[in-house]
């Protein structure tokens, strides 16, 4: 008989068995799982499987597995990781820009890839920094609000980004590595320094509000 749990509270549902692993993931999202959690991973004897992405595995019936382990977070647990990464994502960036400004300097090979590495890189950042702060005003309410810095910083890096594209279109490369040298990557490191440690405060906060609820329930 097939073990199932979530966040080691073991489930009892007789249905399960003639289910999928995929059907009782959407059957837990329904019935079960808070409005501010999210299933992250499924453990299948053992074996971890993220939650969220496609795995053929999940079509599998419940009752080829001995044991199903199902773990959630909440959305608050979820923005701390991804703040916690932002500084060496920011890094990272900053590396990447680093190596596209010398081969623009030494007129080396594969600066289109790159450049359209690092606009990819920094989209995704800007998703990322959304949802923190789509996070942080789901749980600190009118608590939080955006700082001037954190608008400056927003209103800054879009405009460098947008005055990229043109510079990039037109071969401009003094231009462009002025933009990525004197504005991106200072613009980037702003956010590192100065923004990051403010965002860790609000979810401190954010945290230890929620414990007196925690420990009256």
């Amino acid at each position: 008989m097939t073990t199932i749990t979530m966040n080691s509270r073991k489930i009892n549902d007789d249905s399960f068995s003639t289910r999928t692993v995929a059907d009782i993931i959407d059957h837990l999202y329904t019935e079960t799982v808070a409005e501010n959690e999210v299933i992250t991973d499924c453990l299948l004897d053992g074996e971890t499987y993220e939650v969220g992405h496609p795995h053929k595995i999940f079509d599998y019936k419940s009752s080829e597995f001995k044991k199903i382990e199902f773990v959630t977070k909440t959305n608050l647990e979820l923005g701390i990781e991804a703040l916690e990464s932002c500084p060496a994502y920011i890094d990272n960036m900053c590396e990447k820009i680093q190596h596209l400004i010398s081969a623009y300097q030494t007129q080396g090979t594969g600066t289109n890839e790159l450049f359209g590495d690092i606009v990819d890189t920094l989209d995704l950042y800007i998703q990322l920094m959304s949802q923190i702060f789509q996070i942080l005003k789901s749980n600190r309410g009118d608590n939080f609000k955006k700082g001037d810095e954190i608008q400056k910083l927003e209103i800054h890096l879009l405009s460098v980004l947008k005055a990229m594209l043109p510079a990039k279109e037109k071969e401009d490369i003094i231009m462009l590595t002025d933009l990525l040298e004197y504005e991106l990557i200072d613009n980037l490191t702003q956010w590192k320094i100065k923004i990051v440690p403010e965002l860790r405060r609000e979810f401190n906060s954010a945290t230890s509000k929620r414990r007196p609820e925690a420990s009256n329930a």
